[in-house]
């Protein structure tokens, strides 16, 4: 019953053909992310609008209100990516910072805090010139404009890729030994990156 399909059939059932999203200007949506039990859009004026589950604040809304129907975020303009993953989500701005909001046991939303979930966008620190955003189901992974592959987040399993596998990390750690990356992919605890030139 979390609502993420932002349709106009709001019984809680599953739906098992696909049903339009309730959006006034659907052609101005340019792009789409999911995560376990919401979902977002990103609309050519640069505003992302989120719907569905909202336990952690992953709609970015201000609230931990679910959400049946699209609402805007509080990134109301300037954003040119967005990405999600479990509960947390991510957009990427036009002057190549990054702002996460949502669940941040582990530091997925990159502020330097954990145990603190965050239902309003927080710009991710020491972050800057990135091209590329994807993320995962605890972490989240960044792509610069060098080429270079930045993480964050859950750890336990090595999915931040530098070279340890601590706990977690609270804001962003290059990924060792990585160089020209044009893509970055995150599943639940591994990334995959498009790598187009090596050492």
């Amino acid at each position: 019953m979390y609502h993420q399909l932002g349709g106009f059939l709001t019984d809680g059932y599953d739906h098992w053909m696909p049903t339009h999203a309730a959006f006034d200007l659907q052609p101005d949506v340019t792009a789409l992310a999911a995560g376990f039990g919401h979902s977002l859009a990103l609309k050519n004026d640069g505003s992302v609008w989120a719907w569905g589950f909202n336990k952690f604040g992953q709609l970015g809304d201000g609230t931990t209100v679910d959400r049946p129907q699209p609402v805007p975020t509080l990134l109301t303009s300037g954003a040119v990516a967005i990405a999600s993953n479990g509960n947390h989500s991510l957009a990427l701005k036009n002057d190549g910072g990054v702002w996460a909001w949502g669940y941040n046991q582990f530091g997925e939303v990159g502020d330097g805090t954990e145990f603190n979930d965050r239902p309003t966008p927080v710009r991710v620190e020491r972050l800057d010139s990135v091209v590329g955003i994807a993320a995962g189901g605890y972490h989240s992974v960044a792509v610069k404009d060098d080429g270079s592959v930045w993480t964050w987040g859950y750890n336990l399993d090595g999915q931040l890729g530098n070279g340890t596998s601590g706990y977690r990390e609270l804001t962003p750690v290059e990924v060792v030994n990585l160089r020209g990356v044009t893509t970055a992919a995150a599943g639940r605890a591994h990334n995959l990156v498009l790598q187009t030139e090596r050492d």
